[in-house]
C-alpha cells in the first residue's frame, strides 16, 4: 500500500485569531476507486530509510567450514600450497599490518585473512 502525505490548514469555524490552525499532516491511500485519508498529527512523518545492503564478497566463503577451501584460503593470504610455513607467516603478518583495522586498513579484509589463515593453519597443521 503506497502512501502520500500532505500538509492540511484547517479552518476550525469558529471566530478566532489564529484561523487556520495547523500544519497537520495527513496520509492519503486509495483502496480500489476510494481515497482514504489518515490523520499523522502536527509533526511531519519522516520516510522510512533505505536500507542497503552489501553484496556477499567472494571471500565471504572462508567465514563457514562447509563453503572454505584451502585454494581459497591461498589466494586470501597470497602465497602457493609448496610455500613453506616461514614465508606464509611472514606473507600473513604482512597483510595483516596493511589491512588492521587500527592502522586504517578495512576490517572485512581483516576478518577474511584472519579466517584464511586459522583455516590454512588447522589444515596443514602448523
Amino acid at each position: 500500500m503506497k502512501e502520500t502525505f500532505r500538509c492540511e490548514w484547517v479552518q476550525c469555524g469558529r471566530q478566532c485569531s489564529g484561523c487556520p490552525h495547523g500544519p497537520y499532516w495527513y496520509a492519503y491511500h486509495r483502496e480500489g476507486q476510494k481515497v482514504h485519508k489518515r490523520y499523522i498529527g502536527k509533526v511531519r512523518p519522516e520516510p522510512e530509510p533505505t536500507r542497503t545492503v552489501d553484496p556477499p564478497h567472494p571471500w565471504d566463503a572462508m567465514f563457514s567450514r562447509a563453503t572454505a577451501s584451502l585454494a581459497l584460503a591461498y589466494a586470501i593470504v597470497g602465497i602457493g600450497p609448496a610455500t613453506d610455513r616461514v614465508a606464509a607467516v611472514r606473507r600473513y603478518r604482512e597483510l595483516q599490518m596493511a589491512w588492521h583495522p587500527d592502522r586504517g586498513g578495512d576490517l572485512r579484509r581483516a576478518m577474511h585473512l584472519n579466517c584464511a589463515w586459522e583455516y590454512i593453519r588447522s589444515t596443514r597443521g602448523w
